[in-house]
């Protein structure tokens, strides 16, 4: 590809981005964009603004859940701002109609970029609004959907997640800091999944 192909898909990614610039006539409009926007991504993984742009861009389409693998694909690279798009991406997913689909493995990466960025407000931010969702999902329905490592690979990342954190007010619940306030709803669950498994 050259130059200017990168500059021409930049340009057209980007027109997603004002809320005004692009109008859907049909419902099935956002999801050929949201394709559009991820062939940008495939096709260009290695330029950071038009990544982290296509991912702001595939938010505001809504149509996001067939897409999480390559939203995950996308921020591997670790560089904070596509991270923090991602991470929006995957907060909007586990709080829609299709959150518990991929649930295990979105809430393990969520974790995962919260150990690599304990200071970054909206990657903590994005990432303990997926991680309380996911412990509040009820085991039985995660298994029904990923059986018991599904379960397991939940409250695993939900530790990791608590206690990676470094920064407080990102998120509380009933005036406490989430991470306080989800282990104390985790830990027994915890202990009493060991306890049958001992028994």
């Amino acid at each position: 590809m050259r130059e200017q192909d990168l500059v021409a898909t930049v340009r057209c990614v980007a027109a997603f981005l004002p809320h005004d610039n692009v109008v859907a006539d049909d419902p099935s409009d956002w999801q050929t964009a949201a394709e559009v926007l991820i062939a940008a991504v495939r096709i260009f993984p290695k330029h950071l603004l038009l990544v982290a742009t296509a991912l702001a861009a595939l938010h505001r389409t809504g149509e996001w859940s067939d897409h999480i693998d390559d939203v995950i694909v996308a921020a591997r690279g670790g560089d904070a701002k596509v991270v923090k798009c991602a991470a929006r991406v995957l907060h909007a997913h586990v709080l829609s109609a299709r959150g518990l689909e991929k649930l295990p493995t979105v809430a393990t990466v969520a974790a995962g970029w919260m150990e690599l960025y304990p200071l970054d407000h909206d990657i903590e931010y994005y990432g303990a609004v997926v991680l309380v969702t996911a412990a509040s999902v009820e085991p039985v329905d995660i298994t029904r959907v990923h059986g018991q490592t599904g379960v397991d690979a939940v409250d695993v990342a939900v530790v990791r997640g608590a206690t990676a954190t470094q920064l407080d007010g990102v998120l509380t619940i009933e005036d406490r800091k989430w991470s306080e306030w989800v282990m104390e709803k985790l830990f027994p669950r915890l202990r009493g999944a060991a306890r049958a498994r001992a028994a």
